[in-house]
């Protein structure tokens, strides 16, 4: 036989208990996360030395380029492989040196590791010129890859429209991919081979290193104050990130030249062109690769000789024309040269390179002291 349930009825205060514990709990389920959440970006700090990515995550943005483990990423001994990779095109892993990534060029004959612009959103070659100069850097084809980590299209423009030869999908596939990109370069411009994962993940850690810092985009007060305003109180967040986007250039663009015909190589004259400007592009770029043949079977250097010799094969489609060198003119047998586009050598540029040789080859050193000031 059941025995019958007793109920026993509840005091008002075990009432007032359960209703409270009901809410809290549902208040928990529901708003905590979004609390917690605006808990941490009140706490936020940001500071002149705070990563641009970090800024970026705090505003809602995904992060681009990411280690496929962030653990391995920030060991130093990963680092320092990507570091060595990018310098040396080897490094030891495993108690053993690793196979070379080419055996022509590393990524360092093309690339700089340091900042090499003076303003981050202003890529004018011009400008570039004279900030690396004044602080004893090269001037190379290859964007730098301090601050590529931040950004997220590559091998732009006419890379993906223009370019004709063997290594087209590479480059198209790589538009979206970092790690594409790195092998795509390699493939193409080194000459090498295509790497292998841990050596995509080790240069990706070292290039996590050389991310942006806020300071260095040199925000107005004001657009820092209306980033500070969105983080700490989620508010406006789109308005800010576009507000960081016009200090900095997310997508570099590019955009593969065709050498100038005859006749607008031969336009060249002390009222337009620099000589001391095609000095600069001289030593920092063509000295670069070709100093004691550094990188390249061609031996450059300051004896007139050799100036002579260039200026020979100013006109014609030969290895030796400096057009053929720095200009790009058909993909289809195109293989480890390295070129400008127009954003990292602009043809003005290009006529003072040929002022300064030409000078050269006529005057010898008297025309350093001719054209001195």
């Amino acid at each position: 036989m059941l025995k019958p349930i007793l109920y026993i009825r509840p005091k008002p205060w075990q009432i007032a208990i359960s209703v409270l514990g009901l809410c809290w709990g549902l208040a928990t389920a529901f708003t905590s996360p979004q609390l917690q959440r605006e808990e941490e970006q009140s706490d936020f700090q940001m500071t002149e030395s705070t990563p641009l990515w970090t800024v970026m995550g705090k505003l809602g943005k995904i992060k681009t380029n990411q280690p496929k483990d962030w653990a391995k990423a920030k060991d130093q001994l990963m680092i320092q492989q990507g570091k060595d990779l990018i310098e040396k095109g080897f490094t030891n892993k495993d108690g053993s040196s690793s196979e070379l990534l080419s055996k022509t060029l590393s990524c360092s004959s093309c690339h700089l590791s340091v900042r090499e612009e003076p303003s981050l959103d202003n890529l004018d070659p011009q400008k570039r010129l004279k900030y690396v100069d004044s602080n004893q850097l090269s001037f190379l084809p290859g964007p730098s890859f301090y601050g590529m980590i931040n950004r997220i299209f590559f091998f732009n423009n006419d890379f993906a429209k223009l370019y004709d030869g063997p290594h087209a999908p590479l480059l198209k596939d790589a538009h979206f991919d970092l790690r594409k990109a790195m092998n795509a370069c390699n493939q193409l411009f080194a000459d090498g081979r295509k790497m292998e994962d841990w050596e995509q993940e080790a240069i990706l850690a070292y290039l996590w290193t050389l991310e942006l810092k806020m300071g260095e985009l040199e925000m107005k007060k004001e657009d820092w104050e209306k980033v500070e305003y969105s983080i700490k109180n989620n508010r406006s967040n789109a308005r800010a990130v576009n507000l960081i986007r016009r200090y900095y250039s997310e997508v570099y663009p590019a955009h593969l030249v065709r050498p100038p015909d005859v006749r607008a190589r031969q336009m060249v004259s002390p009222a337009s062109n620099s000589f001391l400007n095609g000095r600069k592009i001289y030593e920092k770029s063509c000295l670069h690769c070709h100093e004691e043949k550094r990188y390249s079977r061609f031996k450059l250097d300051s004896r007139q000789k050799t100036f002579k010799r260039l200026a020979a094969n100013f006109e014609g489609k030969a290895k030796l024309s400096i057009y053929s060198a720095h200009r790009y003119q058909s993909g289809k047998n195109w293989k480890g040269v390295p070129i400008f586009t127009k954003e990292r050598m602009s043809d003005e540029q290009l006529g003072d390179l040929r002022f300064f040789i030409d000078n050269m080859a006529k005057m010898g050193d008297e025309a350093l002291n001719y054209y001195k000031n």
